[in-house]
C-alpha cells in the first residue's frame, strides 16, 4: 500500500528517526516490565506495551519505508531485538546491583536457564556444583542469589524477610490459596495460627493412637511380604500417607491395604513437577493456569478434596485431629470457612506424605549400606525396648535416645526432604536486607539451599559426604566411632546450618510430628526386620534416583526383609 495525496498530513520521520523513537519505546518498555521479574504483570498493559504501541509507532515510519508492511515489520523486529538486547545487556553490566555476584553467564540472562536446569529433577546437584565453583555466592537469576552460609540462615529466616518469588507460582487461580503460599508474614501468620495449634506438644499427643495404629498396620504388610524383593519406598510412601488422611480428613485413603487405586497420589506427584517448573519463572503462571489441561488438574485435586472435608465434617470425629483444629470446631466464634479447610486439607496432605517417605526412606538407605551404624541402633532399641517386652511406642522414651536422635539427623542432613527451594527475599519498602557483609537489595530473592550447606565442610567437618550419626552425638574426641573405619576423629557439627525444616516464621509447622513418626518407625522397623537389599540391585541407582521437585521424589528402594523377633 502506498499512500497518496494525503501523506504531507502525517509526520515524516526518516529511518534513523524511527529508529530512535523505537528504541526508546523498548527502553520504557523494559522499565515497565523489570518490577515483572517474579510477578506476573497484568493482562492489558502488557498487550498494550508489546503488541499495541510498536504496531501504533509504526505509522510515521510509513513513509521511510515505502509501504504499511514494511513497516510494521521493521517496528517490531527493532522493537523486539532491543527490547532483549536492553535486557541482556544491563543484567550483565556493572549496573545491575547484583553485578559482582559470580555465577553461569546465562544464569544472568535469563530465569530460562533455571527453567531448563530445573527441568532435569537434578537441581540439588546443579547447585552444589555451582557453589564449590563459585562459592557461597551464586547469582543463579537476573535477580536472585543462591546464598550457602550460616549467616543467609540467620538472617535470611529473620524480621523484615518475607516468603520468595516462587511461591507467586503456588497461587493457582482458585481462592483460598493455601497458607504455604502466603508471602506476608503478617497474613501468614494470621492463617497459621490454627495450624500451631494442631501441632502443639498436646495435639501430637492425641494424635499418637493413630499413628501407632498405622505402624503396627505397616509393619503387618512387610511381614506379610517377608523374604521377597519389595520396594520399601512404595510402602513408606503408603504408611505416610494413610496416617496424613487419618489426620487431615479422619482416613478413608488406605493405600497400604488398597494401593493407589483412584490414581490420586501420582496425580499429586505429577503435579508437584509441573509446580516446581511453574516456579522457575512466576509470570508465567497465570498463562499457564489458562491451559484447561493444567486448570483441570487442580480442579480435580480440589473436587476430591471437598469430598473427603465433607465426608469427615458429616461423619464427626471422637479424636482432635488436624481437621478439628483447622475446622475450629471447637471454637464458640464459628468454623473457618470450608474452602480454606479444603485448601490446606491438600497441602497437609501432600507436605506431610511426601516430605516424611523421602525422610525415612533416606534413613533406611543409609542404615543398609551403613551395618555398623544399624548395628549400633538396633543395639540401642533393643536395650531401651527389650524385644519380648514390648514395642518401642513410648514417644518420651524415644526422644531420649541419643544414637536414634542421630541417625535421624544425619538421614535428613545428608537427604533433606526440600533440597533448594527454601527462599525468602527481602520485604517492599524496607530497601533490602543486610546478610553478613552483603546488603540485598529489594527486590532480590535469595534461596538458602539446605543440600548445599548440610555437606559444607566448613560446618559438617570432617566427611561432610558420609553418613556419621555420631557427629551429633556429645562424646570423647578419643572414643572410637563404631559406624565408620575410622578411629578417633573429632566431629566439628554446626547446629545452625542445620535446616531440613527451613526456619523463621513460614517453617515446617509438622515438624515436631514428623519426627515423632520418624522415630517411631525407624525404631520398629529396625527392631523387627533384618534388612539387606535385593539382589542385583546396584546402591548407587539410590542417590541417583532422587529427583527434586521443590520436594524430593526417590526411585525404588528394592530391599528383602526377614523377621528377627
Amino acid at each position: 500500500m502506498i499512500l497518496g495525496e494525503n501523506r504531507h498530513e502525517w509526520p515524516i520521520l526518516t529511518q534513523r528517526e524511527c529508529a530512535a523513537l523505537i528504541v526508546t519505546w523498548a527502553f520504557i518498555t523494559y522499565l515497565y516490565f523489570r518490577k515483572f521479574t517474579f510477578a506476573p504483570p497484568r493482562v492489558f498493559p502488557t498487550l498494550g506495551y508489546l503488541i499495541v504501541a510498536p504496531a501504533f509507532l509504526s505509522i510515521p515510519c510509513i513513509f521511510s519505508f515505502s509501504t504499511l508492511w514494511r513497516a510494521i515489520l521493521m517496528a517490531y523486529s527493532l522493537f523486539y531485538s532491543s527490547l532483549l538486547t536492553i535486557t541482556v545487556v544491563y543484567r550483565i553490566s556493572p549496573f545491575h546491583p547484583l553485578w559482582k555476584y559470580p555465577g553461569p553467564i546465562f544464569a544472568r540472562v535469563s530465569k530460562f536457564w533455571t527453567f531448563r536446569m530445573a527441568k532435569t529433577g537434578r537441581q540439588h546437584i546443579a547447585y552444589k556444583a555451582m557453589h564449590d565453583k563459585y562459592g557461597p555466592i551464586v547469582r543463579v537469576g537476573p535477580n536472585e542469589l543462591s546464598i550457602a552460609n550460616v549467616e543467609a540462615v540467620t538472617a535470611g529466616f529473620s524480621e523484615g524477610m518475607g516468603k520468595g518469588h516462587l511461591w507467586e507460582a503456588r497461587r493457582p487461580p482458585v481462592e483460598p490459596i493455601a497458607v504455604i503460599s502466603i508471602r506476608e508474614p503478617v497474613r501468614h501468620s494470621q492463617r497459621r495460627s490454627a495450624w500451631n495449634k494442631a501441632f502443639t506438644s498436646a495435639s501430637i499427643k492425641e494424635y499418637e493412637p493413630s499413628l501407632v495404629r498405622r505402624v503396627q498396620q505397616l509393619v503387618e504388610c512387610l511381614e506379610a511380604n517377608s523374604n521377597t524383593r519389595i520396594d520399601l519406598a512404595y510402602w513408606l510412601s503408603c504408611f505416610t500417607f494413610d496416617f496424613m488422611g487419618d489426620m487431615m480428613f479422619g482416613g478413608g485413603f488406605e493405600l497400604m491395604r488398597e494401593g493407589d487405586k483412584d490414581g490420586l497420589k501420582h496425580f499429586m506427584e505429577s503435579g508437584m513437577q509441573n509446580m516446581a517448573l511453574l516456579q522457575t519463572i512466576p509470570w508465567v503462571t497465570p498463562i499457564a493456569w489458562r491451559i484447561p489441561k493444567a486448570a483441570g488438574r487442580i480442579v480435580r485435586l480440589r473436587d476430591w478434596s471437598i469430598t473427603y472435608a465433607k465426608q469427615r465434617k458429616e461423619r464427626g470425629s471422637t479424636v482432635k485431629d488436624v481437621f478439628h483444629h483447622l475446622m475450629n470446631e471447637d471454637s464458640e466464634e464459628g468454623y473457618t470457612p470450608e474452602d480454606i479447610v479444603v485448601t490446606d486439607g491438600l497441602l497437609a496432605i501432600v507436605a506431610g506424605s511426601d516430605t516424611t517417605t523421602t525422610a525415612l526412606s533416606g534413613i533406611f538407605y543409609y542404615l543398609m549400606t551403613h551395618p555398623l551404624a544399624c548395628k549400633k541402633l538396633r543395639a540401642e532399641i533393643d536395650a531401651t525396648f527389650p524385644p519380648l517386652e514390648g514395642n518401642p511406642f513410648d514417644t518420651s522414651t524415644l526422644a531420649s535416645m541419643p544414637y536414634l536422635n542421630a541417625v535421624i539427623n544425619e538421614g535428613l542432613r545428608l537427604q533433606p526432604s526440600v533440597p533448594v527451594s527454601v527462599q525468602r527475599t527481602p520485604l517492599p519498602g524496607t530497601g533490602g536486607k543486610q546478610i553478613g557483609s552483603e546488603f540485598i537489595p529489594e527486590g532480590t530473592a535469595i534461596n538458602i539451599p539446605p543440600y548445599v550447606l548440610h555437606r559444607d565442610l566448613r560446618y559438617f567437618s570432617p566427611l561432610p559426604e558420609s553418613f556419621i550419626p555420631e557427629r551429633w552425638l556429645k562424646q570423647p574426641s578419643n572414643e572410637k566411632q563404631q559406624s565408620v573405619d575410622t578411629d578417633n576423629i573429632k566431629f566439628s557439627t554446626d547446629a545452625s546450618a542445620f535446616i531440613p525444616f527451613a526456619g523463621g516464621f513460614a517453617n515446617c509447622v509438622g515438624k515436631n510430628l514428623a519426627i515423632v513418626e520418624m522415630r517411631m518407625v525407624v525404631a520398629l522397623l529396625v527392631q523387627k526386620f533384618d534388612m539387606r537389599f535385593a539382589e542385583g540391585y546396584d546402591q548407587r541407582k539410590w542417590e541417583e534416583s532422587i529427583e527434586d521437585w521443590l520436594v524430593v521424589k526417590t526411585g525404588e528402594l528394592p530391599v528383602v526383609l526377614s523377621s528377627r523377633v
